[in-house]
């Protein structure tokens, strides 16, 4: 039978569990009520731990550590009380640990320690924050925070349980709401505003002053099976510029490159190597189809259908529920993609449908409900199934 290595001295709450007391080492130590304790776990004296706190195994709290109500602490987590460790003085004999005593760390309320941390001396880790698993906290950690990594980061003004790897740009002055998840590489600019539960994908860019709204997500990457016409290759990462505004849901794909001062609804989709040019104005659910190109100032309205392939040229006005279409076959074909274009300045009505190929043509005019089966001409007013000419444009 193993003997018990809980010490004489050990304050223990009410419905404490420590599994295998055998294999513990406690002493001078106050644990509260409802703890659970795992194995090969050392708490020296003058730690203090709260109620409900969870404690896994090959945990080593030193003295001067206070852990509050509710934390949980994950396996081999190490915290540190010794700022200036040393074994023997300058002229070789032995020194006491802790000259001056030890340096106190604070664990608030509810805080995650995840496991294989280490907590370094003099911390306060704040209540709700979350350490990721093999993170080295050399700073204090603010309330509603989640660090992650061997060199911490720590991104100030975000909400709660936000995910920021290590090697990702953060500007000066970004705020961010709950649940964002910033991957590898990526870079966010200065003075950037995003939402709750936003997500950016490796590597890709956002400009400075963004408005990025709930539920972004920026820069996934293509996904096809092998049954798709569109066989799908890896896609290097999105690019948007300064000023821009991303509405609630909306999804960039990898590939997109966005312009400065672009505005994109609620709920829009932009695919893949798409470009948006500077001062684009996008309505709510439209989706931009891969490789197609907004040029500068161009304003589209909700619930519009950008063909792949297909070209909006400068200033051109499109009403909403806009269709076109690209795929002049409806099936698999090697060559199937016949996008419309859509020329400088030309005004699109709403419910308009374009076949495959057509052009219309610079300062035209597309009437409400036009089917527009062949080319309009520069500077006409189309109207009708199939659209026809009525007149030349007045202005």
């Amino acid at each position: 039978m193993i003997a018990s290595m809980i010490g004489k001295d050990v304050k223990l709450g009410k419905n404490v569990k420590i599994h295998h007391s055998g294999l513990v080492n406690l002493y001078g130590c106050d644990i509260g009520d409802n703890c659970a304790i795992g194995a090969f776990v050392e708490i020296r004296k003058q730690v203090k731990i709260g109620k409900n706190v969870k404690i896994q195994a090959h945990v080593f709290i030193p003295e001067g550590v206070t852990i509050e109500d509710g934390v949980f602490i994950g396996p081999h987590a190490c915290f540190i009380n010794d700022k200036y460790p040393k074994a023997v003085s300058r002229k070789g004999k032995p020194l006491p640990s802790n000259i001056g005593g030890p340096t106190p760390t604070l664990i608030k309320e509810r805080a995650v320690i995840g496991a294989n941390a280490t907590i370094m001396c003099g911390i306060t880790v704040g209540k709700n924050a979350i350490v990721g698993a093999g993170a080295v906290i050399t700073k204090n950690v603010p309330d509603n925070t989640t660090v992650i990594g061997k060199q911490e980061r720590i991104i100030k003004g975000q909400g709660k349980n936000c995910q920021i790897a290590p090697s990702a740009k953060i500007g000066k002055g970004v705020k961010m709401g709950s649940f964002c998840v910033i991957m590898e590489k990526a870079e966010i600019g200065e003075g950037s505003r995003l939402a709750n539960g936003v997500i950016v994908y490796p590597e890709v860019k956002i400009g400075k002053k963004a408005w990025i709204d709930d539920y972004v997500v920026v820069g996934r990457q293509p996904k096809g099976t092998s049954f798709t016409a569109l066989k799908i290759k890896s896609v290097p990462p999105a690019k948007l510029g300064n000023n821009i505004v991303l509405g609630s849901q909306a999804v960039i794909y990898a590939g997109a490159k966005i312009g400065n001062n672009v505005y994109i609804a609620d709920r829009c989709l932009v695919r893949e190597r798409s470009k948006i040019d500077n001062l684009v104005r996008i309505g709510k659910s439209v989706i931009v189809e891969h490789d197609a190109h907004l040029e500068e100032d161009v304003k589209i309205q909700s619930y519009t259908i950008i063909a792949e392939h297909m070209k909006v040229e400068k200033g051109a006005f499109i009403a909403t529920f806009l269709t076109s279409n690209a795929d002049k076959y409806m099936k698999m074909h090697p060559n199937r993609f016949n996008p419309p274009l859509i020329k400088k300045y030309a005004r699109v009505g709403g419910n308009v449908t374009l076949l495959p190929g057509v052009t219309i043509g610079e300062r035209s005019v597309v009437g409400t409900g036009s089917v527009v089966t062949k080319n309009v001409k520069p500077g006409t007013v189309v109207v009708g199934n199939p659209a026809k000419y009525l007149k030349d444009v007045d202005i």
